[in-house]
């Protein structure tokens, strides 16, 4: 028996997920949210990615012209596992989706700089 999904399992796994984080936001990424908005710039919160076998979900994407992806990461992140996956996910969204990735640790994410996105 194979562990595989299939890209409709994928797809609703993923949006099951996506609705979840999306109803249940971090105080970190409504600050982040907020500040975006304020600065007058689109990005889609918790955005799902598939590609072939790898799937996941993106914090913040800005589409283009930025075509950047934040990760606000908690203190999970700091755990081997987790820095594995992060790792997996960076290099899928950088080399595959070709999309720079920019992660920022929840007590950074109210003095973290975003004046180079209105420059």
């Amino acid at each position: 028996m194979t562990n595989k999904l299939t890209f409709k399992e994928k797809q609703k796994t993923m949006f099951e997920r996506q609705k979840k984080l999306r109803d249940k936001p971090t105080p970190s990424e409504l600050i982040f949210k907020e500040r975006l908005e304020n600065m007058g710039i689109r990005a889609i919160f918790q955005k799902c990615f598939i590609a072939g076998e790898f799937y996941c979900i993106a914090d913040f994407y800005l589409p283009k012209p930025f075509k950047i992806v934040f990760e606000i990461d908690g203190e999970y992140h700091e755990t081997e596992e987790q820095k594995k996956r992060d790792y997996a996910k960076d290099m899928y969204l950088t080399k595959i989706r070709k999309l720079k990735v920019i992660r920022i640790k929840n007590e950074d994410v109210q003095k973290f700089d975003l004046s180079f996105l209105i420059n």
